[in-house]
């Protein structure tokens, strides 16, 4: 049996509507209604409180709805894969970075500029996978925030290519 499926059944089994147990749990209706629908799953603090309402078990709520474990297993994944996310647009970066800086003073602009070009898209790649690993992750994309943090990054970038045109005119 679903998770999904075995939530609406322990609640109406109990007589409580979705509202009822959403005040319980301390999460909204439409939550309720989302994991009853099996549009997203509990996290591990709702689980535990949907047990205890429920007087359930957590294994019964978890091995019983194997397509927890299997969200969850999914979220370790991504958890995983987390850790190199940034590794090889960092290192390209600095690679990049660094021979901006070595190159001889006779090197053709457009060759620096071209450089330049890449150290700046690097970044597009890496901005790709963090939001796939969000997604694995379940989480929903912060707009707001990541402009905020786009507004630094974007900040930074440009005072790197004003630094870096400022050199190619003192050559």
């Amino acid at each position: 049996m679903k998770i999904g499926e075995q939530l609406k059944q322990n609640r109406l089994k109990a007589e409580l509507t979705q509202a009822e147990v959403a005040e319980e749990i301390f999460v909204s209706a439409r939550s309720i209604s989302n994991w009853e629908n099996g549009r997203n799953m509990p996290d591990i603090e709702s689980l535990i409180r949907l047990a205890k309402l429920f007087q359930l078990s957590l294994d019964e709520l978890l091995l019983e709805g194997s397509d927890m474990v299997e969200e969850i297993k999914k979220k370790e994944f991504a958890v995983r894969q987390t850790q190199f996310l940034y590794l090889g647009t960092i290192i390209t970066g600095v690679l990049l970075f660094i021979m901006m800086f070595l190159m001889p003073e006779n090197t053709e602009s457009w060759l620096q500029t071209t450089i330049m070009i890449a150290f700046v898209t690097n970044m597009a790649p890496m901005i790709y996978f963090d939001l796939k690993i969000r997604h694995l992750k379940g989480k929903t994309y912060d707009w707001e925030k990541e402009l905020r943090r786009s507004k630094l990054v974007t900040l930074v970038a440009f005072i790197l290519i004003i630094i870096f045109i400022a050199y190619l005119y003192t050559l």
